[in-house]
C-alpha cells in the first residue's frame, strides 16, 4: 500500500486499477447478478448477492443505479484491486509447478500487491510440461523437489519476468531485459508468430492487475556463467597489464596474490 494520495495516484498500475471499477458494458443493479461481468481492465469482477446485499469483489454496493448519460454508477465503500499476476498464475492448473517455484524462491509477493510503487510486468510463463521435460533433460535435477531446490532458481525464474507491459502485439524482433541481473530474452517472428529464445508462445494477452502474462512451452534458462580460470597475477598479465604485474611483484605481492585466497 502507499502513505498517501500522491503515492496512490503516482502508480504505475493506477489506470489498471481504475478500469477494473468500470463494467465493459452498462449493467443496472436489477442486472448485476451472481457470477462474473468483465471488467474494461480485462479480467474479471465477481458479483455475489449477501440478502439483500450486492457485492463485487467483496465490496458491499452502497449506493445503486446513479443514472448517466452514458451509464449507470454504483457506489462502492473500498477500492477494488484486479487480480495480480500472483493470483493468475495461481488460478491456472497449467501453472503448478511454476507457482510452487516462485514460492519455493519467495518471489510470489514480488508479483501480488504488497509493494509499493505498482511495478508493472510481463511474464513469459512456463507450463508444466516445461518443467517436466526440463527434469528429464537434465541429469543433475532428479526430480521436482531437485528442481526446487535448486540454488539459482530465483535466478532462473527472473529469466521469465520483463519489466514493463508489454502485449503481443508491441513484442518486436529484439532483445528484452529481464529481472535476472544479466540475461536478456530474444524474441523473433514477432509479427508472425512469436517466439522468445526460439520457443513459440501460447495463449497471449492474459491480462492482470499488475502486467500480462503469455504462455511458453519451455523454462528459458539463463546463460551459466562461466568460471574464472584464472588468478588475479595471471589476469594482469592476459589483460595487457604489464607494468601492474611488474609492480605487484616488485612489492613481493605476487605470490600472494597468485594463492588460494581471495582479494
Amino acid at each position: 500500500g502507499e502513505d498517501d494520495l500522491a503515492g496512490v495516484l503516482e502508480r504505475d498500475d493506477l489506470v489498471e486499477i481504475l478500469e477494473y471499477h468500470v463494467a465493459a458494458k452498462e449493467i443496472t443493479a436489477s442486472l448485476l447478478a451472481p457470477g462474473d461481468v468483465m471488467s474494461y481492465q480485462g479480467t474479471y469482477i465477481p458479483v455475489k448477492e449477501d440478502g439483500e446485499k450486492k457485492m463485487v469483489d467483496g465490496v458491499e454496493v452502497t449506493t445503486a443505479d446513479v443514472m448517466a448519460t452514458n451509464g449507470v454508477l454504483h457506489v462502492i465503500n473500498q477500492v477494488m484491486l484486479p487480480p495480480s499476476l500472483a493470483d493468475m498464475l495461481a488460478d491456472d492448473p497449467d501453472f503448478g509447478i511454476f507457482v510452487e517455484a516462485l514460492e519455493a524462491a519467495q518471489l510470489t509477493a514480488t508479483f501480488g500487491w504488497a509493494n509499493k510503487g505498482g511495478a508493472m510486468h510481463t511474464v513469459f510463463a512456463p507450463m508444466n510440461g516445461a518443467f517436466d521435460n526440463l527434469i528429464a533433460g537434465d541429469s543433475s535435477i532428479a526430480d521436482k523437489e531437485a528442481l526446487l531446490a535448486l540454488p539459482n532458481l530465483a535466478d532462473i525464474l527472473k529469466n521469465h519476468f520483463v519489466p514493463g507491459k508489454v502485449m503481443g502485439a508491441d513484442l518486436a524482433d529484439e532483445e528484452l531485459a529481464t529481472l535476472h541481473s544479466t540475461a536478456k530474452l530474444t524474441v523473433t517472428d514477432a509479427a508472425t508468430a512469436p517466439k522468445v529464445n526460439g520457443y513459440a508462445l501460447d495463449d497471449l494477452d492474459r491480462p492482470a492487475g499488475n502486467g500480462v502474462i503469455h504462455k511458453i512451452g519451455a523454462v528459458l534458462m539463463p546463460p551459466a556463467s562461466s568460471s574464472p580460470t584464472m588468478n588475479l597475477i595471471e589476469l594482469a598479465a592476459d589483460k595487457s597489464l604489464a607494468n601492474l604485474a611488474t609492480a605487484l611483484e616488485t612489492a613481493e605481492l605476487k605470490t600472494t596474490l597468485e594463492g588460494a585466497e581471495k582479494y
